[in-house]
């Protein structure tokens, strides 16, 4: 075991080792006491890494990422920005953006670790979310040493519902594509992962969080989508059962609802009804307006500098309520522009099209573990490209360290990619 971990550390120019302390700030960043140590420990040794090996990615949707962290997390906010840039933030954007650039990771492994944590950490907040539902006394001793306070909601370990919803969101999908793709799971392995993958989605449920599931739904079925849609029998398999999915929802759904279940399923069907009886359903989504008055006050093209509309928005009747807006493009559009926004979307838009393009292409080849990576990658962009509607994903550490670390699969699987069709052309 210590010689494997020794190996695991030094392969490759501490690669994984990298990898590892990217895990570890995703895992920090719910608790924001640590997150300035991981962070800055992270940047340390990916600078000693550059130092080393002098090289850089090659990916341009990397650069292109990491250029855009560099313009506006980081030079606007302190150069514009209203509260300046802070350190905690600085090393929080500063973190992905190298991870990003760095143009050697060994891919399977990282892969691999990546989707370790990923459940290890949802887990971590099932079992938060089952004490303070069954403990609350070892549930409030537990919190209160990791965060300095504890929450009566079902927060897990994380600083509200929303995170906790989100970390087990990005884990009920990789177990669910999971078992769509690899071939050798049989038997009890088969049965243990598909249990675990509804005690997940179940446990995502629990929270309430109403984004969280509409948008798991919907990145599962954009990846089987694109997995499908070379082969027909495939694609008319893949849209009946959306169908089915879609049909059984929508009647728990309003089962839920008319139960009266405080979950995320009960507050969708209130959220239908409400829509349906012409009632304003947006929850504290007001701010929405501000964004608006702020933005046409002669800030249309560059907009008001990043995050100065937090800073702004605690001068409105909604101030103390929310600290961003809950809606990335209209925050962007706000304190960027027209330029800001329209960078912004160009780029997620190509995230996600790369990744559709990776699984396309793996799904074709029929390489299992580069599909089943590809179609992890093409779920975590889309989650996080819908979150933004609903939610501050890019202000979010503990949202955009998933994000970024998807960014990399997905240029890495693309850079293979290319690689395997020149080869095909020359040969």
């Amino acid at each position: 075991m210590k010689m494997r971990l020794k190996r695991i550390i030094l392969k490759d120019k501490d690669i994984s080792l990298v990898a590892i302390l990217y895990c570890i700030c995703i895992l920090s960043a719910t608790v924001a006491r640590w997150m300035n140590y991981a962070n800055a420990l992270a940047i340390a040794v990916m600078l000693i890494h550059f130092v080393r090996t002098k090289r850089m990615t090659k990916s341009a949707l990397n650069i292109m990422w990491s250029a855009f962290i560099a313009i506006y997390p980081l030079a606007d906010a302190f150069i514009r920005g209203e509260v300046g840039l802070s350190l905690f933030v600085a090393l929080c954007y500063i973190t992905p953006m190298l991870f990003i650039l760095i143009g050697d990771i060994q891919y399977l492994e990282f892969c691999k670790n990546l989707f370790l944590f990923t459940k290890l950490f949802a887990w971590f907040q099932v079992l938060g979310i089952f004490l303070q539902a069954v403990i609350g006394g070892l549930y409030t001793s537990i919190a209160w040493r990791l965060f300095g306070y504890w929450s009566s909601g079902r927060t897990g370990f994380a600083p509200d519902a929303t995170f906790a919803a989100y970390i087990i969101c990005f884990a009920t999908g990789v177990y669910f594509i999971e078992l769509a793709i690899v071939k050798t799971q049989t038997g009890k392995i088969l049965w243990k992962n598909l249990i675990a993958a509804i005690v997940l989605f179940g446990m995502m449920v629990a929270t309430g969080k109403r984004s969280s599931l509409i948008i798991c739904l919907i990145a599962l079925m954009v990846v089987f989508f694109a997995r499908a849609s070379l082969y027909s029998s495939r694609l008319i398999k893949t849209v009946v059962s959306c169908v089915g999915v879609l049909v059984v929802a929508l009647i728990v759904i309003m089962i839920s609802y008319y139960s009266g279940a405080d979950n995320a399923f009960g507050r969708f069907g209130a959220t239908l009804i409400g829509v349906a009886n012409g009632e304003d359903v947006t929850n504290m989504r007001s701010t929405w307006v501000e964004y608006m008055n702020e933005w046409r006050q002669g800030h249309e093209l560059i907009g008001i500098g990043w995050k100065s509309f937090s800073n702004r928005i605690m001068q409105t009747p909604y101030g103390g309520k929310v600290p961003n807006g809950h809606n990335v493009y209209l925050q962007i559009l706000c304190e960027e522009g027209y330029i800001g926004l329209v960078l912004y979307v160009i780029l997620m838009l190509y995230t996600i099209i790369t990744a559709i393009l990776n699984v396309v292409f793996y799904s074709d080849k029929k390489d299992e573990k580069m599909l089943l990576n590809a179609m992890v990658g093409l779920y975590i962009a889309v989650v996080f490209g819908i979150y933004c509607y609903f939610g501050n994903a890019i202000y979010d550490a503990v949202i955009y360290f998933y994000f970024f670390a998807a960014v990399q699969m997905i240029s890495i699987a693309q850079m293979l990619r290319r690689k395997y069709e020149h080869r095909m052309k020359r040969g």
